[in-house]
C-alpha cells in the first residue's frame, strides 16, 4: 500500500506498506517492510520486517550511510533491523 508518496525505479515485495509524504527512488523492499511518513530513500535495500522512522533519509550523504549502515562500493546501501535498532538508542 503506497499513500501519497513518490515511488520510481523500485521494486516492493508483499505487505510493503508506505505512508505519505515519501520520496523513494531505485529501492528492494523485502516483505513486511513499512515506511513511516516524510522519508527519503535512494538506493537501498531494506531487509524483511524493517519499519523505517518518520523523516529518515538514507542514500543522499555517503558518509553518513556507512556510519549506520552497510553500503557497498557502488553507493547502495543496505538496512537492516539491527542498525535500525541502532539508531534509535
Amino acid at each position: 500500500m503506497i499513500s501519497g508518496s513518490q515511488v520510481s525505479k523500485s521494486v516492493f515485495s508483499s505487505a510493503v506498506r508506505v505512508h505519505s509524504f515519501c520520496n523513494i527512488n531505485e529501492a528492494v523492499l523485502l516483505p513486511q517492510v513499512t515506511v513511516r511518513p516524510s522519508c527519503r530513500l535512494q538506493r537501498v535495500v531494506i531487509d524483511r520486517g524493517c519499519t523505517i522512522p518518520e523523516g529518515l533519509v538514507i542514500g543522499e550523504d555517503p558518509e553518513e550511510d556507512a556510519a549506520r549502515f552497510f553500503r557497498t562500493d557502488s553507493g547502495v546501501v543496505l538496512v537492516t533491523r539491527d542498525a535500525l535498532q541502532r539508531l534509535q538508542k
